[in-house]
């Protein structure tokens, strides 16, 4: 079999690699879709993996990515070629005609990475079976295992035994927060900056002349109401203001709705934010009781961006965090304190992106 014949018969999808990275270029927002899906070992080809590792490392860092960036990456990790690499991201800009269907892309590349996995899964167990490695009831087992693995998306050498996984972490792992910024001698932390977002958004409102802004309290996660309430402290007192719009839930009130459907009968704002999507429609609907249209009379937004965000009406708008993201890097940071490597990073900051929808102006 010749090398052309190999690479026939080997899943994969040159078009759909090269839309990912293409979507990716003509549109950074694409890349939400794309890492929410890959890894970039599930792509075949060396060039658009290593471009799609530069992507990854850019966004987990939070970084631009665009052209410039990527490039950059490419020549820091020695994968950049000055005759070939500019042209080829060109092409791959020129080669995608739209960012619309990046998932179903992404998609396609998954699933041909899984079934090149499902082949070296099965290579692995023949050879076990034919060189007779252990007893039949062991061989079964490794081979149930391989194929339960994948079967559940789990790529092959990704995974240990939980019980070596735990013993070490016991002996190893000082401290690792995912979700939050914390910080310590023996702590690393995996976090998204709700402050600096809430800041960013608060502050625009403020420059626009609108100063009626509300935090909702979040009774369960009372971490990122104070870092909420925080960034739009900051936001307030960076133009000599004070904030005063910190709506605490009273205990007498079971949900946010129950609370809100009362206040907003006395109580107008021109922005109010909430963290969770059941606070955010808990604003929507007690304000549509009120006779407060959103967002003509208020706005609205929510933090955390879920898929229910938009199936709402009016749709909610949001901010996209990389849930993915922060568990993949909590994963690579565990890794390196699991094999005893120092983490010269100890706080690891996510990107976000606003993602404007009908319950904003803007």
């Amino acid at each position: 079999m010749n090398e052309h014949e190999l690479v026939q018969r080997v899943p994969f999808s040159m078009e759909a690699e090269q839309s990912v990275l293409g979507a990716i270029l003509i549109n950074p927002r694409a890349v939400l879709d794309a890492v929410s899906v890959l890894h970039p070992s599930d792509f075949y080809l060396p060039q658009n993996a290593a471009i799609f590792e530069a992507v990854y490392e850019l966004f987990s860092a939070g970084d631009v990515v665009d052209s410039v960036t990527i490039s950059e990456r490419l020549r820091q990790s020695g994968h950049y070629d000055p005759d070939t690499t500019p042209q080829y991201l060109l092409y791959l800009a020129e080669f995608t005609p739209s960012s619309a269907n990046t998932q179903r892309y992404a998609r396609i590349v998954y699933e041909k990475a899984m079934l090149r996995a499902l082949i070296s899964a099965s290579e692995q167990i023949a050879q076990n079976c034919m060189a007779e490695a252990g007893e039949f009831s062991l061989l079964m087992d490794q081979a149930e295992q391989l194929i339960y693995d994948l079967s559940h998306g789990r790529r092959i050498n990704e995974m240990r035994p939980i019980a070596e996984v735990v013993d070490e972490a016991y002996t190893r792992i000082s401290e690792l927060f995912n979700g939050n910024r914390t910080k310590g001698p023996n702590v690393c932390s995996v976090y998204v900056n709700i402050r600096k977002a809430v800041y960013e958004l608060t502050s625009k409102y403020l420059e626009e002349g609108k100063t009626k802004i509300a935090i909702i309290e979040d009774r369960k996660n009372p971490y990122t109401s104070q870092e909420m309430k925080a960034g739009t402290e900051e936001a307030f007192a960076a133009r000599g203001l004070t904030f005063d719009g910190f709506l605490e839930i009273p205990s007498s009130s079971r949900t946010s709705y129950a609370f809100l459907s009362k206040w907003l009968r006395d109580n107008k704002y021109d922005l109010m934010i909430g963290n969770r999507d059941s606070q955010a429609m808990a604003i929507v609907n007690a304000a549509r009781e009120n006779g407060i249209s959103i967002p003509d009379d208020m706005e609205v937004v929510c933090v955390i961006d879920t898929k229910y965000n938009s199936m709402m009406r009016p749709q909610i708008s949001s901010f996209a965090i990389p849930s993915y993201d922060l568990g993949a890097v909590s994963m690579r940071v565990m890794t390196k304190m699991l094999q005893s490597e120092s983490e010269s990073n100890k706080e690891i900051e996510l990107s976000y992106l606003f993602t404007p929808r009908q319950t904003t102006k803007n």
